[in-house]
């Protein structure tokens, strides 16, 4: 442009620090089918139990749940996603029964729109899982500010997940 007071260049910034969420592990589900014939079979096998039948199962009649493991590549062991250590709350005798070391299950997400429109339409979320450097299965440490945003009761996620108030 001709008049026009020639200005400095803006300094240039490099781009900001890659944040990330963690990696996620996905399924491809773009063949609805694999979702329908799982339903289908299901619906099948309840008929045939309800008729009284033998019903014949499969591997994937049986799932209800993932362990996860990633290779650490320094130790060259496999370590688990799932690990925590837990405490079984027995409803009959009221006893807290405490589990060390086990895993948790990682289970599969499936939704209906909230309005109750369209009960037979549901949607299977594709990803399995993602992890951020903590167990999928267990609370990260630290203190959780609870539901009323007061974090003057923040309580330690074991007080939290025994909580029955």
């Amino acid at each position: 442009m001709r008049g026009a007071a020639k200005r400095e260049p803006e300094p240039r910034v490099g781009a900001p620090a890659l944040q990330t969420g963690g990696i996620m592990l996905v399924r491809n589900l773009n063949e609805p089918e694999v979702l329908t014939k799982a339903i289908d079979r299901s619906g099948k096998h309840f008929d045939a139990e309800t008729a009284g039948a033998d019903v014949e199962l499969f591997q994937e009649d049986l799932i209800r749940g993932y362990h996860t493991d990633i290779l650490d590549m320094d130790k060259g062991e496999w370590q688990s996603l799932c690990r925590r250590d837990g405490l079984i709350d027995l409803v009959d005798t009221f006893e807290d029964v405490a589990v060390e070391n086990e895993e948790g299950p990682i289970r599969l997400g499936i939704t209906q729109a909230a309005d109750g429109e369209n009960p037979d339409v549901v949607k299977l979320y594709e990803g399995m899982f993602a992890w951020n450097g903590w167990s999928l299965s267990a609370p990260p440490p630290g203190r959780g500010v609870p539901r009323n945003d007061d974090a003057s009761q923040a309580k330690d996620p074991v007080e939290q997940s025994t909580d029955r108030g």
